[in-house]
């Protein structure tokens, strides 16, 4: 089983309840699949999570990149509350930094 695999169950047995399904697919298959799609289970690490990651900032989206992250670190959850995995290689990892809001300054005149 590799994790598209279980990005595909995923997307069919979870996602697709939720009202948010339609974003997680997208993003699954802009920025998680492409990169790391043919990496087995067995042998996923944090390592390919950040190469994931590295992809998403070096073009430029931060907040693209946390989004990524949040949304494969819950499918591997649930992939180990289902018993496809035996732990979560990204538990305790980090996720990465989104933009940070900017600030308007206003003048009293």
């Amino acid at each position: 089983m590799t994790i598209n695999d279980l990005a595909a169950s995923y997307l069919e047995m979870h996602a697709s309840r939720l009202r948010t399904g339609n974003q997680f697919k997208r993003r699954f298959e802009r920025d998680i699949i492409p990169v790391i799609g043919n990496v087995p289970l067995a042998q996923f690490h944090r390592r390919d999570a950040t190469r994931m990651l590295d992809a998403i900032t070096r073009r430029g989206a931060p907040v693209g990149a946390m989004r990524a992250f949040e949304d494969l670190r819950a499918m591997l959850r649930w992939g180990v509350a289902r018993g496809d995995l035996d732990h979560n290689p990204i538990d305790g990892m980090r996720k990465p930094q989104g933009s940070k809001p900017t600030v308007m300054v206003r003048y009293a005149l």
